[in-house]
């Protein structure tokens, strides 16, 4: 039996109402307590991070302790996804590894409360060790190799839970993904592909440094970016196959856009296959794996030229049709010319792009252009809105995340399915001109009566005039 002098006193009320309730209770519990937890600030100062963590304790590790007891295989999945303790966890890890009872391993796999409770413990790190302020930095070589090659020998559905997990130990997964890691290069290529369809569901590959949540900066940025860096070297050692191209887009479309010692045109080229850059392509509709890996890695290079001698029209006429959609995608500078001559060049592909970019989200006469085309797209095609349907959705995304761009969207409304636009604009100035010509009517008609009202003034000026000297000659003679 434990011993309760030293816990705290609502501890042994939270354990003793857990132990009396039901199992439908005690998971309900558990997934609400982090709402209902205090948060307080912890400062790592190995790596200067201020992290952020529950401080209710509340429950303590005997309480989780008393409900491991009961061997309930319910409450034993509610622990592992929800338990706050190292030791918990490393001792229902454990016990799944040994039964081999897969549910219960996922279960451990999907807890994010344990780094919320312990910022210094994570994933995989707290399954291999008692301690709860170990982390990978601190392991011993023996430790780390035992842990890669646990991770070699996952199933599927474990490595895409580890690896989409953000609360995942951020050096180990560094280290994990570098090509001279054996761990890594001894995967199969079906294994590494789980690995990147997991980590595009990371949230943690599309968070940049944030310096408000780091004590020191400057080193601190810099090892917190090694991980954007270490992925976006996967495009240089990866498979050239096209299931590992579509994840590997997926994966570098969400990462943070940080680089390090990376030629984009170098890297560009192990994705080129068949000799693709040289096709035109204007038929397309959309690019094909490896042309969106080469799209995602051009990324970087994409800037405006305002130089004498040179403009954007290099990156429109150059050969590699993924170079010309990224620019599409990501260039600033553009005029109704530059959108209809990358129309004629690259058709369906252009306005897809095109659709995305935000400078030519925030011009109305832009906008408006790649409404025409779209209509003019969807007209060859009858049947399909496939294209205004994705204008329209351009335009909901602009009102819901940059408003500011709308100024005149909310004059404009979609009617019949797409196919006819209401131009509120025009109808708004039908009005305005009609409103025009009846206030110039009825100003010439006022005019009118005025002269007339003026003429009759006068004649009773005359007329009033007349009678007064008439008046005066009858009073003099």
């Amino acid at each position: 039996m434990s011993d309760n002098s030293k816990r705290k006193p609502k501890a042994l009320v939270v354990e003793a109402e857990l132990l009396s309730g039901s199992n439908e209770f005690i998971r309900e519990f558990f997934v609400d307590a982090p709402k209902n937890a205090e948060l307080n600030d912890y400062v790592d100062f190995r790596t200067g991070v201020i992290l952020h963590y529950q401080n209710d304790n509340f429950i303590d590790f005997e309480t989780e302790a008393s409900l491991l007891d009961r061997n309930d295989s319910f409450l034993d999945l509610t622990l592992a996804q929800h338990c706050k303790h190292g030791k918990t966890l490393e001792k229902l890890f454990a016990k799944a590894q040994e039964s081999e009872n897969l549910p219960l391993k996922l279960a451990c796999l999907f807890n994010k409360t344990l780094y919320q409770s312990y910022p210094n413990q994570r994933i995989p790190v707290a399954f291999f060790t008692k301690s709860e302020f170990a982390s990978w930095d601190f392991l011993s070589d023996e430790e780390k190799e035992r842990i890669n090659n646990w991770v070699v020998n996952l199933c599927d559905q474990e490595v895409e839970v580890l690896f989409s997990n953000e609360t995942i130990d951020a050096h180990f997964l560094t280290e994990f993904l570098k090509a001279e890691n054996n761990a890594w290069a001894s995967l199969t290529e079906d294994r590494k592909l789980r690995v990147l369809i997991g980590l595009s569901r990371n949230r943690r590959v599309s968070e940049p440094f944030d310096e408000n949540d780091y004590l020191m900066s400057g080193l601190t940025e810099y090892y917190y970016d090694e991980l954007f860096h270490t992925i976006w070297d996967l495009a240089k050692s990866l498979p050239v196959t096209m299931p590992i191209a579509w994840a590997l887009t997926e994966l570098l479309e969400k990462t943070v856009d940080k680089r390090r010692h990376f030629d984009s045109f170098d890297v560009a080229k192990r994705w080129i296959i068949d000799g693709d850059e040289q096709k035109t392509k204007t038929a397309a509709v959309s690019l094909n794996a490896f042309e969106s890996v080469r799209y995602s890695i051009y990324r970087n290079i994409m800037t405006d030229y305002f130089g004498q001698n040179r403009s954007n029209l290099e990156y429109f006429q150059n050969p590699d049709i993924a170079y010309r959609a990224c620019s599409y995608r990501y260039l600033r500078n553009w005029s109704l010319e530059d959108i209809d001559y990358v129309f004629q060049k690259d058709n369906e592909i252009s306005v897809r792009h095109l659709l995305m970019n935000p400078s030519i989200q925030r011009n109305s006469k832009f906008r408006e252009r790649l409404h025409e085309l779209c209509l003019e797209i969807d007209r060859k095609n009858p049947g399909d809105l496939i294209y205004i349907s994705m204008y329209s959705g351009m335009l909901k995304e602009i009102k819901k995340k940059n408003p500011e761009f709308m100024k005149r969207d909310d004059e404009s409304e979609w009617i019949a399915q797409g196919e006819k636009v209401l131009n509120l604009i025009s109808l708004r100035d039908l009005i305005q001109e009609s409103e025009e010509k009846q206030l110039n009517a009825l100003s010439d008609e006022f005019l009118s009566l005025r002269l007339q009202i003026k003429r009759l003034s006068s004649v009773s000026n005359w007329l009033l005039g007349g009678g007064i000297f008439l008046a005066v000659l009858i009073a003099i003679f």
